[in-house]
């Protein structure tokens, strides 16, 4: 191979890994410059949502400070100092209800309680007496109440002595139960 041939061979073989070179840099550009393209639509699409947000918050922190303000809603978790004195006031509270329906309350028993999530669980295990009516008088009044309480569980059982009423067509059974009723506090 002659001088010269071998220059034309190495500068043709300069310019193809020149070519090459210059070309994987114009196709990484491109490719860059669509990855900056959508990444610029997707922050354009985001802005957008965002200014439809914004532009809806005057109205909804009026709306909060108007529910903030107003009076009278019911209270949904007992607002007592500490979970003892809100205790107390589910034991009094169930004792008048248990008496507005003509059941009978044989003992309470304080159950334990437990954090959920930013509230407190509290309970109570109460053993009665009454008939069905009573039963359902009680259930009716507990539900309707405020702050909320939460029957969890009720085992009813027919009492030993099966007196009844003289016509025994409508025999009113008594009935004594277990009733497990919950309730929340927030903590201070």
């Amino acid at each position: 191979m002659s001088p010269w041939t071998s220059r034309v061979l190495a500068i043709s073989l300069l310019g193809a890994v020149s070519f090459a070179a210059v070309g994987g840099a114009v196709w990484g550009y491109g490719a860059l410059d669509r990855a900056q393209t959508e990444a610029i639509a997707e922050t354009a699409s985001q802005l957008e949502r965002l200014a439809r947000v914004n532009a809806r918050r005057p109205a909804l922190e009026a709306e909060l400070a108007q529910l903030r303000t107003r009076r009278g809603l019911p209270r949904v978790v007992f607002e007592e100092a500490s979970v003892e004195l809100a205790s107390a006031a589910l034991q009094t509270r169930t004792k008048r209800l248990a008496e507005q329906s003509g059941c009978e309350i044989a003992s309470t028993q304080v159950l334990g309680t437990r954090d959920e999530k930013s509230f407190q669980r509290f309970g109570l295990q109460v053993r009665m007496a009454g008939d069905v009516s009573a039963l359902q008088r009680l259930l009716r009044l507990l539900a309707a109440e405020r702050p909320l309480v939460i029957v969890e569980s009720i085992a009813i059982t027919a009492k030993a002595d099966g007196a009844g009423t003289a016509d025994p067509r409508y025999t009113v059974v008594p009935l004594n139960w277990t009733i497990n009723i919950h309730a929340y506090r927030r903590p201070a």
